[in-house]
């Protein structure tokens, strides 16, 4: 059944997830009397569009608050809107910030297909709606969407081994803006220009999941900072020990820091970091007397007291950390007792790597040291998948906040779909079907479709859409990597 176009956006999100929630004066007896499609997708949507309608009221709530705020005669509506008579509201913001391709605002107005094709809302009037909406209201909504779908989803297992946690960062450029000096960056010939944020990610490599997100200007970037972040709040939300220690975060060379094994034992986590060489600058340099020499693999485990003290510098058992070395809980007055576990694995005649963590050995030995670090591809590949596949690359933006709000919606829809997948798990083994192959889902194209989905009036079963949606599984097959770079996409005419 198709449902008629609405001159508004509340009319028209409503339809577009059941007939009877186009009424403003709508009744649960009433909602309950319907029967929608039956599927997981549309139940992901259904409630989805609810909470969207809900950040009117937050809206309007912000504005009372500073209204109430104010002396009379002083107040200023920072919120305030003109008249709305172009059909663009807040609902209808911001779900297209959670499902715009590349195209230009207006194009993407049209194609959404969310308005009447005579009374389709202008550019000024998006952009005006878009930039009055508090960005709180925008990150919230964002954190709603991982509290309900992976904080307190029934399938969420805190019994299991380990939840391995990828952190990374990415950088997301827009057009220049030298208004901006803390995101504006030139390049060393001076010649050109971009403005650009960094966007820290906690990654739940299992089930692809995006839990959190830090974003930091250009020049105030820190991710060893937004690391430690999402290591305390993880750990705040358990007082079980237990639980806590399942929670291994897993990083790369970027996030090398004395300070990491500390946070990591304060607050009760594991952790598995990727580090230089002994014969680099970094942590290995000053423990060369407690490792191997050689070209061997080893698999050592070490006790040392952290310290502060000139006078201690060199003693057995003890580790002078400098005044310019960054650690939280190890100061002059007090030392600090940490076991680490280092690891020198070959992966050829050419190529060493190193990891330390403080997952025990006798539970946990190389071979799954190497497995524990191989799933954080997860992380990267989620970046690619919403800065092209949900377009995030193609801002339609050219300021700070604006960016910040296309962030959070993007990454809002990417675990949404995350969610669906991993109801669904669709999975075809190729002694079932005769394949050269295994199949498993093609999250680019499936995305598309529930992207397309979402702006949709139709009702219809997006679960066997998906599931229809296929690849061939080649991740066993040696290949090169393409290391051929994709630059960024950022042009002018997608702001108005």
């Amino acid at each position: 059944m198709r449902l008629d176009y609405s001159t508004t956006f509340i009319a028209g999100i409503a339809e577009a997830c059941n007939p009877i929630l186009a009424c403003e004066t709508r009744s649960e007896n009433a909602l309950a009397a319907v029967n929608p499609v039956q599927c997981y997708g549309a139940q992901i949507r259904r409630k989805v569009f609810k909470r969207i309608l809900q950040i009117k009221d937050e809206y309007e709530k912000a504005v009372n608050d500073q209204r109430a705020s104010c002396d009379d005669g002083q107040y200023h509506n920072r919120f305030a809107s003109r008249e709305s008579g172009s059909g663009m509201t807040i609902p209808a913001c911001v779900l297209l910030m959670m499902c715009m391709q590349g195209g230009d605002i207006h194009n993407e107005l049209i194609n959404s297909r969310l308005f009447h094709p005579s009374s389709v809302p202008s550019v000024s009037s998006y952009c005006h709606v878009r930039d009055k909406i508090p960005l709180d209201i925008i990150e919230d909504f964002f954190h709603w969407v991982v509290e309900e779908y992976y904080w307190t989803d029934p399938s969420m297992n805190l019994s299991e081994a380990l939840h391995i946690m990828a952190v990374d960062g990415s950088e997301l450029q827009y057009p220049p803006n030298p208004s901006e000096p803390d995101n504006y960056v030139k390049t060393r010939s001076q010649t050109k220009a971009r403005n650009c944020v960094h966007m820290n990610c906690c990654v739940d490599t299992t089930r692809n999941f995006v839990v959190d997100i830090i974003i930091q200007d250009a020049h105030k970037k820190d991710e060893r900072d937004a690391n430690y972040t999402f290591i305390k709040r993880i750990a705040s939300r358990f007082s079980n020990p237990d639980v806590r220690r399942s929670y291994l975060f897993t990083t790369d060379r970027g996030y090398e820091a004395w300070n990491l094994p500390v946070i990591a034992d304060h607050y009760g986590v594991s952790f598995l970091c990727r580090i230089k060489s002994e014969d680099s600058n970094g942590i290995l340099v000053g423990l060369k007397d407690l490792l191997p020499c050689g070209r061997n693999s080893f698999d050592r485990t070490i006790t040392l007291r952290l310290t502060r003290d000139p006078s201690k510098k060199g003693k057995p058992g003890y580790h002078y950390l400098a005044p310019s070395t960054y650690c939280e809980l190890c100061t002059k007055d007090h030392d600090y007792d940490i076991t680490l576990r280092i690891l020198k694995i070959r992966i050829s005649d050419k190529l060493t790597e190193y990891l330390f963590t403080n997952l025990p050995k006798y539970k946990y030995d190389k071979q799954c040291m190497v497995r524990f670090y191989h799933r954080r591809w997860p992380c990267e590949t989620s970046f690619e998948v919403v800065k092209f596949t949900l377009c995030l690359s193609a801002t339609h933006a050219a300021s700070n906040v604006p960016v910040r709000k296309e962030i959070f919606c993007r990454f809002a829809m990417f675990d949404l779909s995350s969610t669906l997948f991993n109801k669904l798990n669709v999975l075809e083994k190729k002694e079932d079907t005769g394949r050269k192959y295994d199949y498993v889902q093609d999250i680019s194209s499936a995305m598309a479709d529930i992207r397309a989905y979402f702006l949709s009036s139709l009702d219809y079963d997006i679960d066997t859409v998906v599931r229809r949606i296929t690849r061939p599984d080649r991740e066993n097959e040696p290949t090169e990597r393409n290391k051929n770079p994709r630059h960024p996409t950022s042009f002018g005419h997608r702001m108005g």
